[in-house]
């Protein structure tokens, strides 16, 4: 349940243009709403520990719990 969220947007066609193109590049991508946004996630964790270790390979990104 811990993503990392390499994107926020108020667009959703600017959030699922961004997936597409990290879908294109071979990457697992999720889009959904969370904080007001539509979010898109690069890739998912079982702990926030995990998802944590992971953020150093994405810049600019953070962690989500998304239920």
């Amino acid at each position: 349940p811990y993503h990392i969220i390499v994107g926020a947007f108020g667009s959703e066609s600017n959030a699922n243009r961004l997936a597409e193109k990290l879908r294109s590049e071979g990457n697992t991508v999720k889009v959904g709403p969370g904080r007001g946004l539509t979010l898109v996630s690069i890739n998912s964790f079982a702990t926030k520990a995990e998802a944590n270790a992971a953020l150093s390979n994405y810049e600019g990104a953070w962690v989500y719990f998304w239920e």
